[in-house]
């Protein structure tokens, strides 16, 4: 029996498969607005335009009934829940400017078939239904209209076919090589691009050309970085130099992150009110590191680092739709791909790793 498609929106589906709750959700302060009111040409019935919703986003939008001086008009993409009546001279009325058209060829097509990353990190072709200044409505070909949504246009959850095919062959080339250790970036530069990976214990990726010239690597060739070699890491926390022997490895599946004891449970301070498993660290005792406490009990540890937690509602990555975690790749902060706050989404590097506002003042 066919499984349910990993495309399930956040919140209860509405009649048109869209949650009833998503589009008051959407606020972004940090989205660019455009000043200039261009009053629509025609307000007749089947007429298109730009209307304005109550949270100061402009969509695409078609007039369904005229009375009198005011207009009914029904949001593209959305329920008619969401239909509203407004003056013919209102201010949340403008002209189409163009956007899903030919006349606008910096944005997606309507009808344009694209690649669209579900809530569970796959890409997966898409066809465009409905395109707005700040975001695109997309259909996920081979699922049935309910699993339609609304991506964000900055959320580096879209990209035309000529990129996927492009991403497609690099990530199959270094398939064998790919974890969740390195977040698919540069342990130096931080940035994308044809990677090598450290064959060592770190499991961390580099360009080519970010490695040094005493240790240079050769893409295709097994090779170990210097910090492998030396058997000396940093503290993901603090990041003071120890050996491997004085830091604790995070006990979770393809986590390479590396702590001093008390630094690993000090990544846990925001999530102290969450249900957060514990178990007596079995891998502290295999790394050597001390986990008695003051009074001779074994320390109840945290399964996993903060990395492996959302910072928005204090729960653990999961398989669920949405609960997969994208991650800052200089500190612990995570948060599901479902609870990203929206000014964060432009600093996203990959669709698992961001730089969050902390990081990225400092």
């Amino acid at each position: 029996q066919k499984q349910a498609p990993a495309h399930c929106a956040v919140g209860a589906p509405s009649t048109n498969g869209m949650p009833r709750t998503l589009k008051r959700q959407r606020s972004d302060p940090c989205r660019p607005c455009d000043d200039e009111i261009i009053p629509p040409i025609s307000l007749e019935v089947g007429a298109k335009l730009e209307a304005q919703d109550e949270l100061a986003l402009w969509y695409p939008a078609t007039v369904v009934q005229v009375t009198g001086s005011d207009v009914r008009i029904s949001f593209d993409g959305w329920s008619h829940e969401w239909d509203e009546s407004l003056p013919m001279c209102s201010q949340r009325l403008r002209e189409h400017r163009g956007w899903g058209t030919p006349s606008r060829q910096d944005t997606f097509q309507v009808d344009e078939v694209i690649e669209a990353l579900d809530l569970d990190g796959r890409w997966c072709r898409a066809r465009v239904l409905n395109v707005a200044e700040h975001a695109a409505k997309v259909h996920y070909m081979g699922w049935a209209d309910k699993w339609n949504e609304w991506i964000e246009q900055n959320s580096c959850r879209m990209r035309r076919l000529s990129c996927g095919k492009q991403a497609h062959g690099k990530k199959k080339a270094h398939a064998s090589a790919r974890d969740d250790a390195h977040d698919g970036v540069c342990a130096l530069c931080e940035q994308v691009g044809a990677l090598v990976f450290c064959d060592g214990q770190c499991r961390r990726a580099f360009h080519v050309e970010c490695t040094p010239a005493n240790n240079a690597a050769v893409e295709g060739d097994s090779w170990t970085c210097a910090d492998c070699r030396s058997g000396r890491y940093r503290c993901f926390f603090c990041k003071r130099w120890a050996d491997a022997s004085q830091l604790f490895l995070c006990p979770e599946k393809c986590c390479s992150k590396r702590y001093h004891l008390e630094c690993y449970v000090a990544t846990m301070h925001r999530h102290t009110n969450s249900s957060i498993a514990t178990a007596p660290s079995k891998a502290a005792v295999h790394e050597g590191v001390p986990h008695k406490g003051e009074r001779g009990h074994s320390l109840l540890l945290p399964t996993a680092c903060a990395r492996h937690w959302c910072a928005g509602c204090g729960t653990p990555g999961s398989k669920e739709y949405g609960k997969t975690l994208t991650s800052c790749v200089r500190c612990c902060t995570s948060f599901h791909l479902c609870c990203l706050p929206p000014r964060l989404r432009g600093e996203q590097i990959t669709w698992r790793s961001f730089l969050c506002e902390r990081c990225n003042t400092h």
